[in-house]
This record gives C-alpha cells, structure tokens and sequence, in this order.
C-alpha cells in the first residue's frame, strides 16, 4: 500500500490518513505526525474510532506532509472499525480493597463492563500521578480472556497545558451565562403571561354590548349602573391596580430586558476570547517545534485493557496497582483499672495518604511488610562486629560493681570521666565493649520496656503481618492523619509500685502485662488512662511487644502511696595506731506509707557510693546482702548493677514500714572524698 492509496484530512494541525483497504472490509486510521503528542488530537484521548497509532518519532515542524506516510505503513492497525473503546475514569470505580504499607498502599478497584462478541477495548483513565507501573495488574471475571494490558503516561507541554486551563476557565464561564440567560428567559416570559392576563381582564371589564341584547333592557341596567356609586368605587380601585401593577411589570420586563443584553454581550466577548485562545494555542503548535518549547508536565496515566470473548457477556475488571505516598503508623490509647486489675488497649492505625485519589468506602488492611512488586530478593553483605578503637573506651554505665572495680585498679575507671557511651544501635540501645571483651547493652530507661531477651525486629522482622480493619472506611487524598481501629485488646496486668526517693518524694505504679493476645504491638505513641483519668500522651513509644511477650508501663505516681525520706544521719570516726584512718558513718531512713485500703508490692532504692580508689573503702552495714555482686532480683534485697540497694517490700494497707541504709566509708586522714552522682545516659 502506497501514500497514493489513501486520502488525508486535518484536524488541528496534525495529519491523519484514511486507509481503505476493500478486499479486507476493515477500514482504519494511521495518526501519521503530531508536534508535541498533544492531547486534543483524536489519536491521543478521545477517539472513538479504533486502530489509532501514536507516532513515536515526532518532526521538530508541524508540516507534515504524505511524503513521510510511506515509512509509516507498517504502524498501521488492522483490527476492525466496529470495535469501540470503552472509557472508564478509574477515581470512579469501585474500590474493592487497599492495603496500606509503611510507604506505600496497593489499592484494588473494579468495574462491570459489558462486551460484545469479539475484540473489546477498555481504556482505564486518570490512574495516579504516583502509581507504581510495574505494579499493575488486571484480572478478569466472566467468560472473556485479556489479550493484551498496554500502559502509556501522556505528556503536555507547560505552556499549551497553561492555554487550555485558560479554556476550560472560560468555557466553564460560558456555560454559567447560557445557564443564566435561561434563566432570564423564563423569568421573562411569565412577567409578560402576568402582563397579559391583566390586560384581558380590563379589557374584559369595558368589552361592549352585543348586538342581540335588549336595548330597552340594556338601557335600564347602565341607568341602574351609573346610580350604584359602590359599583363606580369598585372600578376606580381597579383602575388603580391596573395602573400599578402594569407599571411594575413593565419596569420589571425592561429591566430583564437590559440583564438579558448584558448576558449576550458577556457571551459574546467569552465566544471570542476563546476562539482567540484556541487559534493562539494552534499556532504554537505550528510555529514551536517541541525541543524549543516549555518542559513538558505529565498527565494522569492510562491503561488499555483490550478483551476477547465468544458471546455478549457481563464481565467483572478488577484493576490494582501500588502508589506512593500512602502510609500508616500504629497509636494507642491504654485505659488501665486498677480496682480490678485490668487493661483494654485500643490498637490504631493513623494513615495518611495524598495519592491523588480518594479511598472512598473502602475496605482497609494495614500491613507492616513490603509489598510483592517484582523483581529478585536483594543480597545480604557481611555484618562485621569488632572491638572500639580507641583510648580509654567508655564504661559502660551497666557494668558491675565487680567490672568496675577491677577497671578502677587498671586506672580505666573513674566517675569525673568525661567521655560519654555512644550510640551505635538504631533500636534505642547502646552498645558499649569494655576491656575485657564484654559487650554491655545500655537500655533505655522509658515508660514502656519490653522483658525477656527479644529485639525489636522492626519493619520487616518477625513482626511483618497484615491486620483486617473490620469496619469499611473513607480515606481521602488530603495528606491528614485518619484513624482506624485494628483491635480492642483485654490484658490483666499485674501492678507493683517503685520508688527513689533521693531522687523523688513519690512511688509511680507499673503496670507489667504479658501480650497474650494475637497481635503484635508495634511501637508507637499511647495515650494512658488510669481509673478513667487521663494520665498523659507519651512521646515515647511503646516498644515493639510480641505475642507472648511480657512489656512494662509506668501508669504515674499514686498519692495513695506515700514516701518520707528522712533526714540523712552522719558522724565521724579515727581508727588505728599505726595506721590511722578516717571513718565516716552514714545512716539513711525511709518511711513508706500504704493509703490504700488493699496491699501492695513497692521496690525502694537508694544509693550506695562506689570507690573507684583502692585507699576508699565503702562498708555496708546494713541491710545485709550475701552475695551481692549476683544482683538476683528474686531477692528481697539485693544490689543491682549500678550499686543501688533495692527493698522489694509487701505492704498491708493502711499499714507503715520503714528500711534503713547504714553504710560507712574509710580513707587515708588527710584526705578529702568526693562523691559526686553518675548520670545514666540514655541511647
């Protein structure tokens, strides 16, 4: 086939080709060239015709001439002219299902779509500006089979988007003043139906006497007419309201007539600014050739879905694809009854979501894996684990009071250090390695801890799973926090009570609770309630808890719980003869009262200094730990890893009871000790 053997036409500045080839009885189109793909071009958007082909190659001027139709006859598309493309605008469809990720959301949607014996063709429309086009997949209910899934993102150029943006504006703005115009038009017309009637009415009222009638008689009732005065009363007040009410209309109908000029000279400016814009945009087209012109923006994406089917049926398309910012983070409110030793939590989801698109009565499910998107499982390297390198590594603010004995006679130890551990794990523990080879986790000291040796596994660790929102919900594109219930979870926690009174006159409760539950508690923020009192909203998170896994919360202070820490008692002491040393004795009393009418459990610490000189000796006396460098939290009274004596105390209610602490430190006369406190640093 030749360029000879076909005719041409133009629409706006692109040339097309009509090929008939007879023998076939198919009749076909070929959009030959095209500056700048432009939308408005049948080839591009809106055709309904079948067996458009975009040129790929465009010229840099908008001649086009047959001359290069030769070289394009092998892009021509044979399928049938009958076959129609049905146009669906996918922000409409049905949404079947999203699933929200931690960056991302595949959203499913579906459609009925009617087709007819033979090739079909669907056109999904408007697809999101963020979508994933590796990500789309469609599926097929009925008895049609897909053939073929073609996706394709159109381009325009800035400055041709501008004018037709500037069409549209004024295109919308012309159907405003048609819909006006018609409304003056009606309103005209009754004004002149009210202008009518009363004119027929007085006509009525002075209509004369017709020739049948009875002189004589007609004679005689004008004689009794002009004598009722009432009846001329009558008259004069109709006369009246005629007059008004005529000239009401009529300045009403010449006004209406003015607002109807006004409206037909807008349109007509509107008319002409347009055709103004449309020929200004078409010779763009003519005399920029598309390398010269404004960067091209993007338009929302398509998908051609083209069908095969034996018979006229009803077919169901379900489309999904994954898009971008889209994601979800889990919150909590914790409602904690201590009456009857209970805990509900309310697991959220908080999704935000500015996709383009609106979720509109949507099922929801919230998943912390990555969505399956293609492509091969990425490589692991190695993960190297090594000592410090460098002078005088830090202690570790965990370390033993044996450990850091021994670094105090190596002279590595000391509490006017100035260097502080370091950060080297994301999960908000810092890892520090001693001397002798030890690696000491430094844990954070927050509201919610998690028991047990587990890790937080994070993302995609052993805590990826998916949760079902029951409830359907509407998600629109508006980048705002929108909250879904995933669950309402029961716990029975156990409560005890801890104190450091050096530190705090108060005992704070803590709740420790097992996840006995199904669901994985992934970190995040939790509002707390006690007793139907709002506590606080806890900017730290609730650590990552697995099922069957115990975690810790402290609820705040109870004033039912009260702590006295008397004033310290100190006196000096020498000993020796050949040796003299100075003794100092300390002596510290704490008082617990239980307010409550039930019992309770309270651990109470208090400090115990540490010499880091071997000529400081520090004698606890009382109370009487055996063994303490075991720091065995089973004990009633132990010393814990940062040389802390703990009472774990059983306290009736409405009961006091009173600890002690007595210890003394002895050192060289001559000699000033200094105690100063250790802050723990928190990674």
């Amino acid at each position: 086939m030749k360029a000879s053997d076909v005719s041409t036409w133009r629409t706006c500045t692109c040339t097309y080709a009509t090929i008939t080839p007879e023998q076939r009885g198919v009749a076909v189109r070929v959009y030959v060239t095209c500056p700048g793909a432009r939308a408005a071009c049948p080839g591009n958007e809106s055709s309904s015709s079948n067996g458009i082909e975009q040129g790929s190659k465009m010229a840099d001027t908008a001649s086009p001439t047959l001359a290069n139709l030769d070289g394009e006859l092998s892009k021509i598309d044979t399928r049938p002219a009958s076959v129609q493309v049905k146009h669906y605008d996918i922000t409409a469809m049905n949404v079947e299902h999203v699933t929200v990720y931690l960056d991302r959301a595949e959203v499913r949607r579906s459609v009925l779509v009617n087709v007819k014996k033979g090739e079909n063709e669907v056109l999904f429309k408007k697809l999101s500006q963020n979508i994933d086009k590796d990500s789309i997949r469609v599926e097929c209910k009925g008895p049609a089979s897909i053939t073929e899934v073609t996706y394709h993102s159109k381009f325009i150029p800035a400055d041709e988007a501008e004018e037709n943006k500037k069409i549209r504006e004024l295109k919308d703005k012309l159907n405003d003043l048609e819909k006006t115009k018609k409304a003056l038009l009606a309103k005209k017309h009754r004004l002149e139906k009210q202008r009518s009637v009363l004119d027929g009415f007085a006509d009525n009222m002075i209509k004369p006497t017709s020739p049948g009638e009875n002189k004589e008689s007609n004679s005689d009732n004008r004689l009794s007419l002009n004598m009722d005065t009432s009846l001329l009363d009558c008259m004069s007040g109709f006369f009246d309201l005629y007059d008004k009410q005529a000239q009401k209309l009529d300045e009403s109908l010449q006004d209406l007539d003015q607002e109807i000029d006004t409206n037909e000279d807008a349109a007509a400016v509107t008319r002409k600014n347009i055709q103004e814009l449309e020929i200004s945009k078409d010779s763009l087209m003519i005399r920029s050739p598309l390398k010269t012109r404004n960067r091209p923006i993007e338009k929302p994406r398509e998908v051609l879905v083209v069908l095969d089917t034996k018979e006229e049926a009803r077919v169901e398309l379900i489309v999904s694809y994954v898009v971008s910012k889209a994601r979800w983070a889990p919150k909590y409110d914790m409602r904690v009854f201590t009456k009857d030793s209970a805990m509900k939590i309310q697991y959220f989801g908080v999704i935000r979501q500015n996709t383009g698109e609106n979720w509109q009565d949507a099922t929801i499910s919230l998943s912390t894996s990555l969505p399956s998107v293609g492509g091969t499982a990425p490589s692991l390297g190695t993960q190297v684990l090594s000592f410090k390198n460098s002078v005088g590594i830090p202690q570790s603010i965990t370390d033993s009071p044996l450990k850091m004995k021994k670094a105090a006679r190596r002279g590595l130890g000391s509490f006017r250090r100035k260097d502080k551990p370091q950060i080297y794990s994301p999960d908000r523990s810092s890892l520090i390695i001693d001397d002798e080879g030890t690696i000491d986790m430094v844990e954070d000291s927050e509201l919610f801890t998690t028991g047990g040796d587990s890790t937080e596994q994070g993302k995609d660790g052993l805590l990826s799973t998916t949760y079902d929102i029951p409830r359907k919900a509407n998600i629109p594109s508006d980048n705002q926090p929108h909250k879904v219930q995933i669950a309402m979870i029961d716990f029975n926690p156990t409560f005890e009570h801890e104190t450091a009174p050096k530190r705090s006159p108060h005992a704070f409760l803590r709740a420790t609770v097992k996840n006995d539950s199904e669901y994985a508690l992934l970190a995040g923020p939790v509002n707390v309630y006690l007793d139907n009192n709002f506590i606080a909203k806890f900017k730290s998170d609730l650590r990552t808890v697995a099922p069957s896994e115990e975690f810790t919360c402290s609820l705040g202070a109870d004033p039912a719980v009260k702590v006295i820490y008397k004033p310290l008692h100190k006196y000096r002491e020498q000993s020796g003869v050949i040796s003299k040393t100075t003794q100092m004795t300390y002596r510290q009393v704490i008082e617990i009262k239980n307010l409550r009418p039930d019992p309770i459990k309270i651990t109470v610490s208090d400090q115990l200094p540490l010499s880091t000189e071997e000529k400081i000796k520090v004698n606890l006396q009382e109370p009487s730990i055996k063994h303490p460098e075991k720091n065995d939290k089973n004990k009633p009274i132990r010393l814990n890893a940062h040389n802390n004596v703990e009472w774990t105390l059983n306290i009736e209610g409405g009961k006091t009871h009173e600890v002690t602490l007595k210890y003394s430190i002895e050192h060289p006369p001559g000699e000033e000790v200094e105690i100063k406190n250790e802050k723990i640093v928190l990674a």
